[in-house]
């Protein structure tokens, strides 16, 4: 079989990312890969794989608790894993529990995002604006936000809105909901009569989906 090293990199990297080899296989057919060839050459890079986890014991370990991170394994699915690359039961089972052990502690280290509430490890928080400390998901939404409120205060400043009306745009509302100041704007309208600016903003709580006017 003798195919592009293109193709052989893109296998490779589906793999590493954690793909199952069926799905990569798919995923070498639809980029236009005989169906026979992309499934040997699978086969071999998933027991080349294996071969290398067996003689690389750092490397088992990492792809074991990786197993517990992302696929949410039991410990006998990661003992089947081991016991499956050459590694006797006597030992993978202690080995498999002890990494078991201390993915356990460290899931049991995280706290609620104090916007969203999704459990997030203490080395992966942000800190808004107000202190709080936010989640990746909630950073990314806020620097988003944060964009579009830029390109709204030009839009509203190039429209004669004064720069208190602007600034109100900004503030954080309290959430009667979740007794916190976790609103956020969602959308304004600025009225502009007889020299008079009115607004009317409506916001969202990012933590519990509730609207609030004001």
């Amino acid at each position: 079989m003798s195919l592009d090293a293109s193709v052989t990199n893109q296998a490779v990297d589906l793999l590493k990312a954690g793909h199952d080899p069926d799905a990569v296989i798919e995923a070498l057919v639809e980029a236009g890969v005989d169906g026979e060839h992309a499934r040997t050459l699978v086969e071999q890079l998933v027991e080349l794989k294996r071969r290398a986890l067996a003689q690389d014991p750092e490397g088992l370990r990492r792809e074991a608790t990786r197993m517990y991170e992302e696929d949410h394994v039991a410990v006998d699915d990661v003992v089947a894993f081991m016991v499956e690359i050459g590694i006797p039961e006597m030992y993978a089972r202690p080995e498999a529990e002890r990494l078991y052990a201390l993915y356990a502690r460290k899931m049991a280290m995280r706290k609620p995002c104090d916007r969203c509430r999704q459990l997030t490890f203490a080395s992966d928080f942000f800190f808004d604006t107000s202190g709080n400390q936010i989640c990746p998901s909630c950073h990314d939404q806020e620097q988003i936000a944060q964009g579009d409120r830029r390109v709204e205060d030009a839009r509203l400043e190039a429209a004669g809105v004064s720069p208190l009306a602007i600034a109100q745009n900004h503030q954080l509302v309290f959430c009667p909901r979740c007794q916190d100041y976790t609103c956020t704007l969602q959308h304004a309208t600025h009225t502009m009569s007889r020299g008079m600016t009115s607004s009317q903003r409506v916001f969202a709580c990012q933590r519990c989906g509730a609207t609030v006017s004001g």
